[in-house]
Protein backbone atom coordinates (compact mmCIF):
# COMPACT_ATOMS: atom_id res chain seq x y z
CA UNK A 1 0.00 0.00 0.00
CA UNK A 2 2.88 2.13 0.76
CA UNK A 3 4.32 1.81 -2.94
CA UNK A 4 0.65 1.85 -4.67
CA UNK A 5 0.40 5.31 -5.75
CA UNK A 6 3.95 5.40 -6.83
CA UNK A 7 4.76 8.59 -3.92
CA UNK A 8 6.34 6.94 -1.43
CA UNK A 9 5.37 9.38 2.08
CA UNK A 10 7.39 8.71 4.85
CA UNK A 11 3.91 9.02 7.07
CA UNK A 12 2.79 5.91 5.51
CA UNK A 13 5.79 3.73 6.17
CA UNK A 14 5.42 4.73 9.45
CA UNK A 15 2.05 3.93 9.71
CA UNK A 16 2.23 0.61 7.91
CA UNK A 17 5.59 -0.09 10.06
CA UNK A 18 3.79 0.27 13.27
CA UNK A 19 1.10 -1.80 12.69
CA UNK A 20 3.09 -4.59 11.03
CA UNK A 21 5.14 -4.07 14.07
CA UNK A 22 1.96 -4.94 16.31
CA UNK A 23 0.59 -7.64 13.78
CA UNK A 24 3.36 -9.67 13.42
CA UNK A 25 5.88 -11.02 16.01
CA UNK A 26 9.17 -11.40 13.50
CA UNK A 27 8.84 -8.09 11.25
CA UNK A 28 11.51 -7.04 10.47
CA UNK A 29 11.46 -2.89 10.10
CA UNK A 30 14.94 -2.69 8.11
CA UNK A 31 13.67 -5.00 5.13
CA UNK A 32 9.94 -3.40 5.24
CA UNK A 33 12.00 0.31 4.74
CA UNK A 34 14.05 -1.97 1.61
CA UNK A 35 11.40 -3.15 0.05
CA UNK A 36 9.61 0.53 0.07
CA UNK A 37 12.03 2.08 -1.72
CA UNK A 38 12.18 -0.82 -4.42
CA UNK A 39 8.60 -1.24 -5.38
CA UNK A 40 9.41 -2.58 -8.39
CA UNK A 41 9.83 -5.83 -6.67
CA UNK A 42 6.94 -6.11 -5.03
CA UNK A 43 3.92 -8.23 -6.61
CA UNK A 44 1.70 -6.50 -8.99
CA UNK A 45 -1.75 -5.10 -7.37
CA UNK A 46 -3.97 -7.82 -9.46
CA UNK A 47 -1.48 -10.52 -8.08
CA UNK A 48 -1.79 -9.70 -4.47
CA UNK A 49 -5.72 -9.64 -4.59
CA UNK A 50 -5.92 -12.70 -6.46
CA UNK A 51 -3.47 -14.33 -3.26
CA UNK A 52 -5.77 -12.59 -0.74
CA UNK A 53 -8.58 -14.00 -1.98
CA UNK A 54 -7.28 -17.34 -1.98
CA UNK A 55 -6.02 -17.43 1.67
CA UNK A 56 -8.48 -14.79 4.03
CA UNK A 57 -11.94 -15.21 4.24
CA UNK A 58 -14.58 -11.79 4.06
CA UNK A 59 -14.49 -10.97 7.65
CA UNK A 60 -10.34 -11.14 7.18
CA UNK A 61 -10.18 -9.19 3.81
CA UNK A 62 -12.34 -7.09 5.23
CA UNK A 63 -9.75 -6.37 8.33
CA UNK A 64 -6.89 -5.97 5.71
CA UNK A 65 -9.25 -3.81 3.61
CA UNK A 66 -9.59 -1.50 7.19
CA UNK A 67 -6.07 -1.85 7.70
CA UNK A 68 -4.94 -0.64 4.30
CA UNK A 69 -7.15 2.58 4.16
CA UNK A 70 -5.88 3.22 7.45
CA UNK A 71 -2.08 3.62 5.79
CA UNK A 72 -3.04 5.12 2.82
CA UNK A 73 -4.84 7.63 4.74
CA UNK A 74 -1.73 8.26 6.98
CA UNK A 75 -0.56 10.80 4.10
CA UNK A 76 -4.01 12.72 4.48
CA UNK A 77 -5.25 11.59 0.93
CA UNK A 78 -5.89 8.13 -0.76
CA UNK A 79 -5.08 8.21 -4.17
CA UNK A 80 -6.56 7.11 -6.90
CA UNK A 81 -4.28 4.14 -7.18
CA UNK A 82 -4.61 3.36 -3.86
CA UNK A 83 -8.40 3.30 -3.94
CA UNK A 84 -8.63 1.18 -7.16
CA UNK A 85 -5.99 -1.64 -4.69
CA UNK A 86 -8.12 -1.26 -1.59
CA UNK A 87 -11.23 -2.09 -3.80
CA UNK A 88 -9.90 -4.76 -6.03
CA UNK A 89 -9.08 -6.76 -2.55
CA UNK A 90 -11.95 -6.04 -1.07
CA UNK A 91 -14.32 -7.01 -4.20
CA UNK A 92 -15.74 -4.12 -4.56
Amino acid sequence: MVCADGDVQPSEITEAEAKGKNMISLFNSLEFREACLSPETLPTIKELSKLAKKIFNKEQIDQITQFLTDIASADGKISKEEEVFIKSLGGK
